[in-house]
């Protein structure tokens, strides 16, 4: 089946992402090390201010820990697979894609997969680590926190997609698409329990963090089939739209190879 060629080319893309950034060693591992304890740094403070609010919204530090290990488990999966998605916008603006059009396989696919960042190990390790002290460590759990973490990255590629595509139409527009992304970064590192009203409809449409990282942590708190098909379908959803607007915004550029853009 063609799905099963892409995910072979996936993996061997992955491979040569890696050992690319093994040839510069030391600065592989700095960024490792850099990013497991700047991500231990923000999941500090929490823990200072729990130690002083044991619980905020039927939160507690437990809940915190947890959050964090999804935060890193899926932003990883995310930068692994899919981490050419933070250069759409960019390559868009400087008519870079024409390389990806000349290639036999999926532009788009092609485009998310040619590039990994090295810190993505850190990610890994900072998300095992939060889970492991969550104290919702389980066999049953650790299936769930793969599964809700491989849905939640496909729903921050997919925003991302969706974000940095709208430079075929508006042009430079890959600042801002940053922006959003760094924006639903941060609104999954916070109790979900906290927003409420027009930002929690915010939250499930523009900037998807409670899909991302709301409903995961309910489902590895008390597993609920109804929310997994809900987190699954709105995946698909997701998915869905990034590659509609994508290719949409491909035909403009095939056509007219955004010269007003590049000028």
């Amino acid at each position: 089946m063609k799905i099963f060629k892409y995910i072979d080319l996936t993996i061997e893309y992955i491979k040569r992402n890696f050992a690319g950034h093994m040839e510069y060693r030391i600065n592989f591992v700095m960024e490792i090390v850099c990013m497991t304890i700047q991500n231990g740094g923000f999941a500090a403070i929490w823990v200072i201010f729990f130690s002083k609010f044991n619980i905020v919204n039927d939160w507690t530090i437990n809940d915190i820990l947890l959050l964090h290990a999804i935060a890193g488990i899926y932003y990883a999966i995310g930068a692994t697979v899919a981490g050419g998605m933070i250069r759409i916008g960019d390559k868009i603006a400087k008519g870079e894609i024409d390389f990806f059009l000349t290639l036999p396989k999926d532009v788009l696919w092609h485009i998310l997969v040619s590039h990994m960042k090295p810190s993505v190990l850190g990610e890994y390790i900072f998300g095992i680590l939060m889970f492991i002290l969550s104290g919702y460590f389980s066999i049953t759990n650790t299936l769930l926190l793969i599964s809700t973490g491989i849905l939640a990255a496909a729903i921050f590629v997919s925003s991302g997609i969706i974000y940095h595509s709208l430079s075929f139409f508006f042009g430079k527009t890959h600042e801002l698409a940053e922006r959003m992304i760094w924006s639903i970064l941060g609104f999954t590192l916070y109790p979900q329990s906290i927003f409420q009203g027009n930002i929690r409809i915010l939250l499930y449409t523009l900037m998807p963090a409670g899909f991302i990282a709301g409903i995961p942590v309910e489902l590895i708190k008390e597993f609920d089939i109804n929310k997994l098909a809900i987190l699954f379908v709105a995946t698909l959803i997701f998915m869905t739209i990034a590659r509609i607007i994508f290719y949409k915004g491909l035909k403009k550029y095939e056509s007219g190879n955004l010269i007003n853009v590049q000028l």
